[in-house]
């Protein structure tokens, strides 16, 4: 292999470096929902939570029924602001 294919292959790695690194920085989380929040809870929807957990307190308790039941996609929609990965 001549020294000009060897530049040319190292050219060639770090191109394919820098096109990897600019498709992790577009893999930024999307937003689908614009009424779902981020970061520390409210006040408000923390009295929520509470109260759901200790409406459906049976459910909660039992591991097969929270897999069962989508429970979290359920608490999601009476808070109203988290989504269900949030609320598990």
């Amino acid at each position: 292999m001549s020294q000009e294919e060897i530049w040319a292959k190292q050219e060639e790695m770090n191109l394919q470096v820098d096109e990897g690194e600019q498709r992790r920085k577009n893999k930024k989380r999307v937003i689908t929902n614009p009424n779902q929040l981020t970061g520390h809870w409210s006040e408000q929807e923390h009295n929520t939570y509470l109260e759901f957990l200790n409406m459906h307190r049976t459910v909660m308790e039992s591991q097969d029924q929270k897999k069962t039941s989508k429970i979290f996609k359920l608490m999601s929609e009476t808070i109203g602001t988290r989504s269900p990965s949030q609320c598990r």
